[in-house]
């Protein structure tokens, strides 16, 4: 059992927020290359993990996202469901078959704009989906979507999705 397209997409469309990434544990947030790196690294493994249980499961993937993450009126709350869906499915379904999730692959991350008050960051990236529903003579065909978003380093220096704030 799958979940229906447009809560792909839309789970697909939070995801790309999650490609955001600053600084952490200086006061400089944008000087902070290793917070940067292990959290860019750290939401690559998890976008390569939700095709499994253990990718569904991982409190380390939803700690990715920052309390107060919104983006485009998904909030960390309703990402959390979403993921809890799909493990519900995949304990009660017995012909579900991983991933229902859209297996996207991060790409040309990279990190700038860091305000050192907030300590809020914009993140520009690829997201890559080769799973897309490919038409036509082209079965291997490969979405791919260029973004920006926000992350925000938390008091406790890991750096997190913030999104893009919007409610809609």
């Amino acid at each position: 059992m799958n979940a229906p397209k447009f809560l792909k997409l839309a789970i697909a469309g939070s995801l790309i927020s999650l490609l955001a990434a600053c600084g952490g544990g200086d006061d400089d947030v944008a000087s902070d290359a290793d917070a940067q790196s292990s959290f860019i690294s750290a939401y690559t493994s998890g976008l390569d993990t939700l095709g499994s249980y253990a990718g569904l499961v991982s409190s380390k993937f939803r700690d990715l996202f920052d309390a107060g993450y919104t983006d485009s009126g998904m909030t960390k709350a309703d990402v959390v469901a979403a993921l809890d869906s799909e493990i519900t499915v995949s304990q009660t379904s017995p012909d579900f078959v991983f991933p229902a999730f859209p297996m996207a692959k991060l790409s040309k991350a990279s990190i700038g704009n860091c305000d050192a008050v907030t300590k809020i960051c914009t993140l520009t990236g690829t997201l890559s989906n080769s799973d897309a529903d490919p038409t036509g003579a082209d079965a291997s065909a490969v979405t791919e979507v260029n973004f920006t978003t926000q992350v925000r380093q938390d008091a406790d220096g890991k750096v997190r999705l913030l999104g893009d704030q919007s409610k809609s």
